[in-house]
């Protein structure tokens, strides 16, 4: 079945770790984190496999699968098959935040900067898989103790995860854990304070807290974290949260309770 398929799997943008701009909306200096992503397409009997950096775009992904599939689109569409020699002349990049509205960005200097190896340390690859959780702002403290990063204490935050049911039980071996863990802040923390979220004894991740909607405050939190912390058993006994704080010099680990029920 895979010998006789075409099989295509791509990302829609990327995730900008720029400071002072968007993590996932197109600003003026993160565009070589965002505007060029995978694109894999196995076409149908294709045995090897080739790079290739011409000018791609998403509304060449249509053309494309039809062009492969032997199918034919009975209307006009906006991109170009991209199964023969590049038909596109334009170097520049377009971006559609929203419908109708585009943004310009000059392509062969971004990617000229995605080439240098931008997004090459956005993970530790040199780790293996443990590598790839350690990202962002967050990523020296991944797999250390919560204790190890600054003293714990004072009055706990609240927070409410968005599916707290998930930790009741966690079963490794049936190939699903909690692993993304989300949720929702009672309150604002300190401007520039990050959620942790430790697993067992050992910090998942963290995630600086964003806004539900533009102009709401800024109380969600979501981290990925390792499959391979959880263990079997009571997921809510294992998960533990905090709020860390630098302002003072010294980080400042504050508690987040909870509630299970």
């Amino acid at each position: 079945m895979w010998d006789r398929s075409l099989v295509v799997m791509g990302a829609d943008h990327g995730e900008g770790w720029t400071p002072g701009e968007p993590s996932r909306a197109l600003g003026q200096r993160n565009a070589p984190d965002l505007m060029w992503v995978p694109q894999f397409i196995k076409a149908p009997g294709q045995d090897n496999g080739v790079v290739d950096d011409r000018n791609w775009e998403q509304v060449d992904l249509l053309p494309t699968v039809a062009e492969l599939a032997g199918i034919k689109v009975p209307w006009r569409m906006d991109g170009t098959s991209q199964t023969s020699r590049p038909t596109r002349t334009r170097t520049e990049k377009w971006w559609y935040d929203i419908p109708g509205r585009r943004e310009v960005r000059d392509g062969p200097s971004n990617w000229a900067k995605v080439l240098e190896g931008t997004t090459d340390t956005l993970v530790r690859g040199s780790e293996g898989v443990r590598g790839l959780y350690r990202f962002g702002t967050s990523a020296d403290l991944v797999y250390r103790a919560p204790a190890s990063v600054g003293p714990v204490g004072g009055t706990p935050a609240t927070a409410e995860l968005d599916d707290r049911r998930s930790f009741g039980e966690v079963r490794p071996g049936s190939g699903t854990v909690p692993a993304l863990v989300s949720g929702r802040l009672a309150s604002p923390p300190r401007p520039g304070a990050t959620v942790l979220v430790a697993i067992n004894g050992r910090i998942g991740g963290g995630s600086e807290p964003f806004p539900e909607r533009p102009g709401e405050p800024a109380v969600r939190f979501a981290v990925l974290t390792p499959d391979f912390l959880w263990k079997p058993g009571d997921g809510h006994r294992q998960l533990r949260l905090y709020l860390l704080d630098r302002s003072g010099g010294v980080p400042q680990l504050q508690p987040v309770s909870v509630p299970v029920e």
